[in-house]
């Protein structure tokens, strides 16, 4: 058995061993053939590198003729090394260097097939410039010439140009002298004509301005006349004549009434002056005063107070005064001054109203009165004064005295009309 196993264990071994052996020449041929392969590729990678290098140098050598026609064409950026012509500029610079020469036509495609023509037209330019330059010398000659001749006979010109220089300047200076001796007598005359002229002018203003002013007094007389006419007519009037009567007394309650009501512009808180109605040794004498306390149509009921003598009341007959109040017509009167308390600006234009007055803005010849009132504390512009402006200071009241206005001051007003 351990013979049988020995055997078997040897030919397991030889099995192996020429197993190794066929597997080491497999080898050999793989290494043999991979090393064939080996040449092979590195042959052609030699053969590939050659070609390689070739082609860069063609390249290199086409790039440099490149560069060539660029630098020698032109329209590349000059900053960029690899830069290159660019062909539109270049075709649209041949495009007009055909329109700007003549004669060269549309068949040129290119600066080879162009360079020929310019080259003929400008060597026909040359010739044409030389025989111009020649043409010039000849005339410089000929002007050199004429300049000699000239500058002869200018000289003989200018010889005889001087003499009538001066006969000229001679004959100039004798005129301006007579000139300016004219203009100079001339000056004058136009002086003594415009002061005369200007002294007729003055005299036909002044003459124009004192007409002016006669005819504006006169006509400012004329309507003062009037004015003063007809308000010396009205006091006359109104001195002679009273504004009512008593029609009767109730001395124990001191009342009474009087003819005037509603129908006269009569309103409450107007007082009248009670004179003596009746024949009186005296004469005509201030008795009291009477104040309307109630109103009725025809007739109004009055409160009397200030009797000046017991043993002289006021009596059925007395006559009634008020210097403000007037039953007929249109009365007109100013406001001048300072107004507060119960008369008040708007107040007073009330009350004057309720008799007929109408209060105006300013002075004309229709103005009756001229109310007056406290001193103003404000200018015309509404800026505080120092001291108080008496309205006596304003022109108003001077235009109004002047016009013949009757001057009632705030006081005597209130006496007649209570509020």
């Amino acid at each position: 058995m351990n013979q049988l196993s020995n055997r078997g264990a040897a030919r397991v071994s030889a099995v192996w061993m020429i197993v190794v052996i066929v597997l080491f020449f497999v080898a050999l041929a793989f290494a043999y053939v991979s090393n064939q392969a080996a040449e092979q590729a590195k042959g052609d990678r030699t053969a590939m590198a050659s070609d390689l290098a070739k082609a860069n140098t063609a390249r290199d050598a086409a790039l440099d003729v490149v560069r060539d026609i660029t630098v020698a064409l032109g329209w590349y950026d000059r900053d960029d090394a690899g830069s290159v012509s660019d062909p539109a500029a270049a075709q649209a610079a041949l495009g007009n260097l055909q329109l700007g020469i003549p004669g060269l036509g549309d068949s040129i495609s290119d600066f080879e097939s162009v360079i020929p023509p310019i080259l003929a037209a400008y060597n026909t330019q040359v010739q044409k410039v030389g025989t111009l330059e020649s043409q010039i010398t000849s005339l410089k000659g000929q002007l050199t010439a004429a300049q000699a001749a000239t500058r002869t006979t200018s000289s003989q010109l200018n010889d005889q140009l001087s003499t009538l220089q001066r006969e000229r300047d001679d004959l100039e200076q004798s005129l301006n002298d007579r000139i300016a001796q004219l203009e100079g007598d001339l000056a004058d005359m136009r002086a003594s004509r415009n002061q005369i002229d200007d002294e007729l002018n003055t005299e036909k203003e002044r003459n124009d301005e004192l007409a002016l002013v006669a005819e504006q007094d006169a006509s400012k007389a004329a309507t003062r006349m009037g004015s003063l006419q007809r308000q010396l007519d009205d006091v006359q009037r109104r001195s002679e004549t009273a504004d009512g009567a008593v029609l009767a007394v109730s001395k124990p309650l001191g009342i009474g009434w009087i003819d005037r009501g509603t129908t006269d512009r009569i309103s409450e808180g107007v007082v009248f002056e009670v004179r003596t109605g009746n024949p009186n040794p005296r004469g005509e004498v201030t008795k009291g005063f009477a104040e309307v306390i109630e109103v009725e149509a025809q007739r109004s009921k009055v409160r009397i107070f200030d009797v000046a003598d017991p043993f002289d009341p006021v009596v059925t007959g007395d006559k009634i005064f008020n210097p403000v109040y007037d039953p007929e017509g249109e009365k007109y009167a100013v406001l001048v001054g300072r107004f507060s308390g119960v008369y008040n600006e708007a107040e007073l234009g009330l009350a004057l109203a309720d008799i007929g007055i109408t209060v105006q803005k300013q002075i004309d010849h229709t103005t009756n009165y001229l109310i007056v009132g406290g001193p103003l504390f404000y200018d015309e512009e509404g800026e505080p004064v120092e001291d108080p402006i008496q309205p006596s200071e304003l022109t108003v009241y001077k235009d109004a005295v002047a016009q013949g206005c009757s001057i009632i001051s705030i006081n005597d007003f209130r006496q007649f009309f209570r509020r």
